[in-house]
This record gives structure tokens, sequence and C-alpha cells, in this order.
């Protein structure tokens, strides 16, 4: 798909008008976005617990990072961000932005129909469980998704 889109900008980009090279552009970076996802998947089913990579991740610079990723499925739609204070944590960044990524593209996917969709993102800190982490939408089939950090 990377490859077939990135030909069409090179052969016929001057066909289309402002519309269709946004439209081009906008396949580009989710092509692209897939790639990494998919090559994330792959690193993902690799490792073993002995293997991550764990270092001290600020949650809150992750979100932003996702946020930026996911900004050609908002664009036009006014989606109400809601996000809490945040924590740093010690874990493998990777695996967690990768866990980010699938939550918050599904609370974008699932608050499509809405006409004010809103995001939720915060964290509970709970002396048995430990750090929450949640990611709600108000979709129509609006789920939380707690991931445990």
């Amino acid at each position: 798909m990377l490859g077939y889109t990135e030909l069409l900008q090179k052969n016929a980009s001057s066909l289309l008008d402002e519309k269709g090279r946004r439209y081009m552009m906008m396949i580009l970076e989710s092509a692209k976005r897939m790639g990494t996802l998919i090559d994330d998947l792959l690193s993902f089913s690799r490792i073993g617990r002995a293997e991550t990579r764990e270092t001290m991740v600020s949650l809150e610079q992750l979100v932003k990072e996702v946020q930026n990723e996911v900004w050609q499925e908002t664009e036009g739609r006014n989606v109400i961000w809601k996000i809490g204070p945040l924590p740093d944590l010690y874990g493998d960044r990777s695996m967690l932005k990768l866990a980010l990524v699938n939550l918050i593209s599904n609370a974008v996917k699932f608050s499509r129909t809405r006409p004010q969709p809103e995001i939720e993102i915060g964290c509970t800190d709970d002396r048995n469980e430990g750090v929450v982490v949640f990611v709600k939408d108000n979709g129509r089939l609006s789920m939380s998704h707690h991931p445990e950090a």
C-alpha cells in the first residue's frame, strides 16, 4: 500500500487537487504508522520477559506522542481531550507506547459517531492494584480500557 501510494505521489500528484493531495498524505502517514505497528507487534511476539528494556518512562510525554500520531483520524472532529495527571513509570517504553497507540486509536474510532467526541486518559493509584492507566471514550460502545502499568 505504501509503495503504490508513493508511486501515485511521484507520478500523479500534479493531477490531484489540494484535497486529493491531503488524502494521499493521510494514506502515506497511515501506511507508515501501520508498518511501525506491525514491526512493534512482531517485536513484541519475539521478546521474552527477560529481554524487555525497562527505563523510567514519562506517560505524559508518551500520550502526547500518540496524540500526534492519531491526529489525522481526529482532524475536523473537534475531539475533546481530557487528560489527567500521568505519572512517570518504570517499564518498557516501546511496549507501553504500543498499548497506548492501540487504546487511543480504538477510543478515536469508537467515538467517531458522536457529534462531540470525548476521550479521557488518566490513572488511578490503588494500594492493592498499583497504578492503573485508563482510556475512556463516549462512543456508542463506550468501554473503559484498563491496561495495568
